[in-house]
Formats: structure tokens, C-alpha cells, sequence
């Protein structure tokens, strides 16, 4: 399927989800970053909104701006939002969610780099320590797939070695994200 067709779509579900949180009498809005992200040189937030009692959406961004010596780079971004059902209430315990995910990628090694993006789905399983009105602690884990497209060059010449795709189905998220909370 083409990715700007996959893209309006995900961009459609969200606005539907958006509006039924029009429904919820109280809302909440959770600021987040992903600690993890961070011990890997990634800087990252996220943004995540309750839409109803058991319901929330998250949209998660990442960054990673990264030149070394010897044309060593390690440069991209990555969006991933992700639909939550909460077993008992939006922002408490436990948690399951449908993510989608799409990244922009250049890195680039001693010999080779490689140019491209990803994009894929999974689903994932969370669970939230809440340590106060304010701050919450969210673990989680995600499985799925993703599509990588790359073009492998050279880095000597910056000569194209190869076009290639490759399927990976494993691991797709992973989090200890500390979130700030916003009622409304």
C-alpha cells in the first residue's frame, strides 16, 4: 500500500478518536519522554490525551541529530502514535494499544551509509505506576513489524552500493517514559 494512503489513513483515525474525546467529561493530557530513548542519544516527547474513561491516544516523536568523526552519522526522526485501551481507567495501570510507526533514517559507518525509512504496526502492553495527581511512570513493550527501504552507499565516493528492502518482525517499542499530567 502506497505510505501516503497508509499515512491518511492513521491521520483519519486519530482525528475520529479525537473528536469522540469531546464525549469525556474529564480529560487528561500527559506530557511524556522516554528514558530509554535517552540512554541511546535520542531526544524525544510525546503527547497523550484521554478520550473517554478507557480510552487515550498517544503520539510519541523522536530525534536523533548525531554527526561523529570519519562521516560517522547517526541522523533521523520517528513518529509513533499508539491507541490505548486502560483496563481501568485512562492513565492507571494497566494498559494495551494498537501503534503505528514511520522513521526517516541516515546512518552511516566506517565503510557504508544507508539512506531511508521505515514504517510498520504492532501492539503493545503497558502499565503505568502512578506516583502522584501529577506524575506517573510508564513501563512498556511492543511487537510488530516494519518495512525498511534503504539505499546503501559508499562513503568514501558516495557511490550507491545498493537498493534493498528488507521485512523485520520483533521487538518495536520499549519504555520507561515519566509523564506529566494535565487535567482539564
Amino acid at each position: 500500500m502506497n505510505r501516503k494512503y497508509v499515512f491518511l489513513l492513521s491521520l483519519l483515525t486519530c482525528l475520529l478518536f479525537f473528536s469522540l474525546s469531546a464525549q469525556s467529561q474529564e480529560r487528561t493530557i500527559g506530557i511524556k519522554t522516554n528514558a530509554l530513548y535517552w540512554g541511546a542519544m535520542t531526544p524525544n516527547l510525546g503527547v497523550e490525551m484521554s478520550m473517554g474513561r478507557k480510552w487515550s491516544l498517544s503520539v510519541d516523536g523522536m530525534y536523533a541529530p548525531w554527526t561523529f568523526k570519519n562521516n560517522k552519522k547517526y541522523l533521523g526522526w520517528a513518529i509513533q502514535p499508539e491507541l490505548r485501551w486502560w483496563c481501568c481507567q485512562a492513565f492507571t495501570r494497566h494498559y494495551v494499544g494498537i501503534h503505528y510507526h514511520y522513521a526517516r533514517y541516515n546512518i552511516g559507518e566506517e565503510m557504508y551509509r544507508r539512506d531511508g525509512h521505515l514504517m510498520g504496526g504492532g501492539i503493545s502492553y503497558g502499565y503505568i505506576w502512578v506516583i502522584n495527581d501529577r506524575w506517573n511512570i510508564d513501563f512498556n513493550v511492543g511487537v510488530g513489524y516494519a518495512r525498511l527501504e534503504y539505499d546503501k552507499f559508499a562513503q568514501k565516493c558516495n557511490k550507491l552500493v545498493e537498493e534493498r528492502a528488507r521485512n523485520y518482525w520483533g521487538p518495536t517499542k520499549a519504555g520507561v517514559t515519566f509523564v506529566y499530567k494535565i487535567h482539564y
